[in-house]
């Protein structure tokens, strides 16, 4: 099982990763002065993941932390839909729920071992 601190860590990595993919998805549609804005946004965020990747690296083992990036995609489907009206399909909530069942299988072999 994941401690507080390493699943601290990875969520933290995981909202950075999505507010840097939020940020290049603003600088895709703004203008101007706001392209940069964003896209300096993305790169500061960027780098705040890395950082706390590196962190839940040092406590975590890999094979347990990264499956749990994919969350990403969970929190990129919500910005979709809440923030730029997106229509979300079956497919998609078909998708998330095999990666979330998958988690919970690598989880579950996790705490056994």
């Amino acid at each position: 099982m994941l401690s507080f601190k390493s699943s601290l860590y990875i969520g933290l990595t995981v909202f950075l990763r999505s507010f840097s993919f939020l940020a290049i998805k603003y600088a895709s549609i703004a203008s101007g002065i706001f392209i940069y804005l964003f896209l300096g946004l993305a790169f500061i965020f960027i780098l705040l993941r890395a950082f706390t990747w590196q962190k839940a690296l040092k406590i975590t083992d890999l094979s347990i932390a990264y499956p749990f990036t994919s969350f990403v995609q969970v929190i990129i489907l919500i910005y979709a839909a809440i923030l730029f009206d997106e229509q979300i399909k079956f497919n998609h909530v078909l998708g998330i729920c095999v990666m979330i069942t998958g988690l919970l299988f690598i989880a579950k072999r996790k705490s056994y071992d």
